[in-house]
């Protein structure tokens, strides 16, 4: 009866990711959101059953001396996760239908291969002067969703671009597939990870997590590469090589610049020596990668794009939008710069504040626990929150899973986060802003978003206050 379960769940659930990757458009906003939302709900049925089967092997555990063993193929969640390894293989041929940002990607590289630095211009120009050089086509122009914007895109999502337009200078679904192929390997880096350091519970929560599978592999965003690298880096920190840690970091760095807000709080926790040694040899490594962009030109077309989108772009913003309707209300219409300087202070004294509380003795959990809450106290501040942003807080979330010390403590404890879990099944809701091709935000559809988040932030915090004093 187990097996013929698990045989209609999994074909559901497979059928269903496979719809919304091949099937689903984005201005059908009520079909994208109702097939995700059973789709999700489905995710939480596997794994609250996984979770059973889990604190009962904790337990086991427990009784038989403490020594966490790797799950095998006797397990379900085995096969779980072997679903969503084949769901990612099978996303590899999708276009993206959700989001536009592949084909700038490919915009990117071919530049590159004709000789033309990607930061020197916005795509609009090539098409108001005429310039066409190889796989720099109207047809490929007319997919972009950032027409006069500058490049915002770091070294390493450059040399990948570049890389695929090499291997595909004029094929456009062709260097779609060579840029997932990237992110593959980085999700087959992510989960082998998270096995491999014994968290495997968490394993099964980011291998099959339909926000994962849909934005990274379905709709090619370089997140992937991003939390493959940054769990890289704390991984090597658990084990104190530094200078791996170093390099990781500077690798997720030139994914993203996110995780510049984590450098300060590294620093506090390896202590001074270890500390300066970490700075070192990141600053080395990322110099060495960013040296290509180390141009005034260069830096002033990068920084006007992310000007632009710090200050006048906004969507699915939660704080932002709150500060934005009191605003109107004194009829004040000039917001965008006003707002972006009242809610920077905020990520900055959150850094400031897990400073202060972490030092060399803190345990390594500390410092996850602090690099999590700033990069949610970054989202709920910030301007803009795509969906797939939500899947680095939710890599940072699992992350916290620590079966070694719940076996140890002989509890049976739910160590990981539910808020992210839940922030990467309401954040579709965002996606109401294309409904119908209005591109008009829906603050009902955002409200209940974070309200259901902020309902299960809420009880993560109070659940561990609870434990603290138990």
């Amino acid at each position: 009866m187990n097996v013929l379960k698990n045989i209609a769940v999994s074909t559901i659930f497979f059928v269903l990711t496979v719809f919304l990757a091949y099937g689903a458009v984005r201005a059908d906003f009520t079909l994208l959101a109702g097939s995700y939302s059973v789709l999700f709900t489905l995710y939480l049925y596997i794994l609250f059953d996984q979770k059973k089967s889990n604190s009962q092997l904790l337990r086991k555990l427990a009784d038989k001396g403490g020594i966490v063993q790797r799950p095998t193929w006797q397990n379900t969640m085995f096969y779980y996760i072997a679903l969503g390894m084949a769901l990612r293989v099978i996303l590899l041929f999708n276009l993206p239908n959700l989001s536009e940002d592949a084909w700038r990607f490919l915009w990117d590289g071919r530049l590159t291969i004709n000789g033309i630095h990607p930061f020197s211009h916005p795509p609009v120009y090539f098409i108001e002067h005429q310039i066409f050089p190889q796989g720099i086509t109207p047809e490929l122009f007319a997919h972009l969703n950032s027409k006069q914007w500058f490049s915002v895109y770091p070294p390493v999502c450059q040399a990948v671009f570049t890389a695929t337009a090499w291997l595909s200078s004029e094929n456009d679904q062709a260097g779609i597939i060579w840029l997932k192929l990237f992110l593959l390997f980085c999700e087959i880096g992510t989960i082998g990870l998270l096995w491999y350091s014994k968290r495997y519970f968490a394993t099964l929560i980011w291998a099959l997590n339909p926000l994962v599978l849909l934005e990274i592999m379905g709709n090619c965003h370089f997140e992937g590469a991003l939390v493959f690298f940054l769990l890289l880096s704390l991984h090597a920190l658990e084990r104190y090589r530094i200078a791996w840690a170093a390099v990781a970091l500077a690798l997720a760095t030139a994914v993203k610049l996110w995780p510049l807000m984590f450098i300060p709080l590294v620093f506090r926790w390896l202590g001074l020596n270890r500390g300066l040694w970490f700075c070192v040899v990141f600053t080395v490594v990322s110099i060495a990668m960013f040296l290509p962009m180390l141009d005034w030109a260069v830096l002033q077309n990068m920084g006007k794009s992310l000007d632009l989108y710090f200050q006048k772009f906004a969507f699915n913003g939660s704080v932002y939008y709150v500060f934005w309707e009191i605003g109107l209300q004194f009829n004040y219409y000039k917001l965008d710069k006003l707002i972006g300087v009242l809610l920077l202070p905020f990520p900055i004294m959150a850094i400031g504040w897990f400073f202060r509380r972490l030092s060399h003795k803190s345990p390594i959990f500390s410092l996850y626990h602090c690099v999590l809450w700033t990069f949610c106290i970054y989202l709920f501040f910030t301007s803009t929150v795509h969906p797939w942003y939500v899947t680095v807080l939710l890599a940072l979330g699992i992350w916290m899973e620590d079966n070694e010390r719940v076996v140890a403590a002989g509890r049976r404890k739910w160590s990981i986060p539910l808020f992210p879990i839940a922030w990467s099944g309401t954040v579709i809701f965002s996606y109401s802003h294309y409904e119908n091709g209005a591109f008009i935000e829906q603050k009902g559809w955002i409200a209940l978003e974070y309200l259901i988040v902020l309902t299960c932030l809420i009880w993560d915090i109070n659940k561990n206050n609870v434990e603290k004093n138990a």
